[in-house]
């Protein structure tokens, strides 16, 4: 962050775990927002304000929604009563999980959200940052996202807690078509009459949310595509036998050399493999610019001085 010198005003704390030496490097920067889960992580910042001049901060609580996140009304009211924590509480942060297709199940949240910030009288707050969970189409067997989501979740926040200041996290809804991963097939083979891709990447390298060991056909551009087609399970190079992408999938007639694309890889997708898994080189990246074309952001690197030691 420093190299990149992101404004600090650009940057929320957030995280399940902090600790003192985090969040003192953070208010050294300059940063003003905290996203707190706990009375605990407000005492580890109660604790680094009292060794700095700055006291320019803002915390938003983020409030439980049944899993180890956050925190329940109980003790969001012990912190809004402890002085030295309330003056810099302005808000509350939900997080609603991932890939809610469901209206209902949202507007549950959303209801209970509302319950919360109107229990609180005594300080006055005015932000409220969500995460909605809106979901994406990963696969060509799922569930198309029903198109009036969005904007029906958007005007029932706006509308409900009119007098705030919203943020919304998007996450994967905007970030999953910012990304395509390039593998390729360097065997074919046969087995029990089962047609096997083997490709030189991995699941240790690309991972869809709800894959299901390739059961889920993702969106896959092949290069070249013919018009023949045939029955494939894809592999990657691990040594082990989930290492699955695609099981036994209708897809063009493949050749050892093609290049196999898989789409929406642009939000957790390769970051949720198990990178290291086996010792594997992580792969190339390139950033994309429409008007100058690929830049090599990273290069392929061999991890066996990682897991080597």
């Amino acid at each position: 962050i420093r190299e990149k010198n992101i404004s600090p005003q650009k940057i929320t704390i957030a995280g399940v775990n902090k600790n003192s030496k985090y969040i003192k490097q953070a208010l050294e920067y300059g940063v003003t927002r905290y996203v707190i889960e706990s009375t605990h992580q407000w005492h580890l910042i109660q604790e680094q304000l009292n060794k700095t001049e700055s006291k320019n901060i803002h915390i938003l609580l983020r409030v439980n929604i049944g899993n180890q996140f956050g925190m329940e009304l109980d003790e969001i009211h012990e912190l809004i009563n402890i002085t030295d924590c309330s003056k810099y509480i302005k808000g509350f942060h939900m997080y609603m999980g991932t890939q809610n297709f469901e209206v209902e199940k949202i507007k549950s949240y959303i209801s209970q959200l509302k319950m919360t910030v109107d229990s609180v009288t005594s300080i006055d707050i005015h932000e409220i940052t969500v995460g909605v969970g809106f979901p994406v189409h990963y696969f060509n067997d799922h569930r198309v996202p029903n198109e009036e989501l969005l904007p029906t979740i958007i005007n029932d926040l706006e509308t409900t807690f009119k007098n705030f200041n919203i943020e919304y996290e998007f996450g994967r809804k905007i970030a999953a078509s910012c990304g395509q991963y390039y593998t390729k097939v360097v065997e074919l083979r046969e087995r029990n009459r089962k047609l096997f891709a083997i490709v030189d990447g991995g699941t240790h390298q690309i991972n869809y949310y709800g894959q299901l060991y390739g059961r889920r056909l993702p969106y896959i551009k092949q290069y070249p595509l013919r018009n023949e087609s045939a029955q494939y399970t894809i592999c990657g190079s691990l040594c082990s036998a989930s290492d699955i992408l695609v099981h036994n999938h209708e897809l063009g007639l493949l050749k050892e050399g093609d290049i196999l694309c898989f789409e929406n890889a642009g939000a957790y997708s390769v970051t949720e493999g198990y990178y290291l898994f086996l010792t594997h080189p992580l792969p190339v990246i390139y950033i994309f610019d429409p008007k100058e074309g690929l830049h090599l952001l990273r290069n392929k690197i061999d991890t066996e001085f990682i897991n080597g030691g």
